[in-house]
């Protein structure tokens, strides 16, 4: 008699609902879902590789862009440096000599508590009268509100200043 084999088991002797059970866990889903249980870490390893790789590639395409910028601004701030530095060297002996020219003709009053244009005038002048001129030379009126720390530009000569009529006033003016 003739042997039959089988690769797995003898079916000799076997139901045959063992038979296909038995075949049934070999053919389609069953053994796909096996490999890939058996490859979903390796390839799972493999993507996360390829990821953090495009992402570090990314990263550094960024810093080197980055970097060209830097360079690019440090030769574009070294430029306008020296320009400026340029243009400082001609207009600072201007400015000196503007500065040496009013700071003999004026002082620089820091306004303080309390003060007003005619309180400033008593203290240079001992009297209240050029008040109004002060203001007008500071671009304010008489009126204005002095802020505490506001500089006010003071003549160091009253001549410097126009002195008002003492006779001048307004005179309310009425529409019947």
């Amino acid at each position: 008699m003739c042997e039959i084999k089988s690769q797995s088991n003898d079916i000799f002797g076997k139901r045959i609902s063992e038979i296909e059970k038995q075949n049934s866990e070999f053919k389609g889903k069953p053994v796909m879902a096996a490999q890939l249980k058996e490859w979903l870490f390796p390839l799972s390893i493999v993507l996360l590789f390829v990821i953090m790789h495009a992402i570090i590639w990314g990263l550094k395409c960024e810093v080197s862009s980055l970097r060209a910028t830097i360079t690019q601004l440090k030769s574009d701030n070294a430029s306008i440096k020296s320009q400026l530095d340029a243009q400082v060297k001609q207009v600072l002996p201007a400015i000196k000599t503007l500065d040496d020219k009013t700071t003999e003709e004026f002082i620089y009053y820091v306004v303080q508590e309390g003060d007003c244009f005619e309180t400033i005038t008593e203290r240079y002048y001992q009297t209240s009268e050029y008040a109004s001129e002060l203001a007008k030379l500071n671009n304010l009126t008489i009126h204005s509100i002095l802020q505490i720390g506001q500089i006010i530009k003071v003549p160091k000569n009253k001549a410097y200043l126009t002195k008002e009529p003492q006779g001048s006033f307004l005179l309310p003016f009425f529409v019947l």
